[in-house]
């Protein structure tokens, strides 16, 4: 699967038929679980991604509508809105308490950026 990223196909994962052992899925959904990361392939063929604060919407055409979230309500509309997650308001705090942990304000990730 590739992903159009500044301007050239990017390889975001390849399936390749090699035996899996589960300790390979454990850590790669532990740290994913654990970490402020949300992709959501849309029907639009938009796919709206979060990595820390950062949020992107990204077009079929390759541009990509960019965007920091700086309060609990920009995360709330975005997690509730954009990605359609019925959050309370505890589990919208656990989420924003992982964020405070392990998340790294202005920190980039290749896919994301």
């Amino acid at each position: 699967m590739q992903a159009w990223v500044r301007g050239a196909w990017e390889l975001v994962y390849r399936v390749i038929p090699y035996l899996r052992y589960d300790t390979e899925y454990v850590v790669a959904h532990w740290y994913t679980a654990t970490r402020p990361i949300a992709a959501l392939p849309r029907p639009d063929r938009t796919r709206l991604t979060m990595f820390n604060e950062r949020v992107n919407l990204r077009h079929a055409d390759g541009g990509v509508e960019r965007r920091v979230m700086t309060d609990r309500d920009d995360y709330a509309n975005v997690l509730r809105n954009g990605f359609g997650l019925d959050l309370s308001d505890d589990e919208l705090n656990a989420i924003l308490a992982v964020r405070s942990r392990h998340g790294v304000p202005g920190s980039s990730h290749p896919f994301f950026g």
